[in-house]
């Protein structure tokens, strides 16, 4: 699962191709990895509502294979 936040005063988020609405200015996407070496999610955030704005993206994964839990979470602010 990928949230995305749009940062600043009063900022608003909306999120191509979708997201679920956390509140006004955060989406979560998810996404399953039907592929065995790699999970990638694309869209497009678009802010708006400030002149400040900045987009956070934290993107978390987890796997479960022969008996072994794997988790992995990253962030990126730009």
């Amino acid at each position: 699962m990928a949230t995305v936040k749009a940062n600043g005063w009063q900022a608003t988020l909306s999120l191509s191709p979708s997201g679920t609405m956390v509140s006004e200015n955060t989406r979560q996407v998810s996404w399953t990895n039907k592929n065995s070496w790699i999970a990638d999610i694309t869209g497009i955030a678009d802010p708006g509502g400030s002149l400040n704005t900045s987009i956070t993206t934290c993107s978390d994964g987890g796997a479960f294979k022969a008996g072994v839990k794997a988790f992995a979470s990253a962030c990126a602010n730009d």
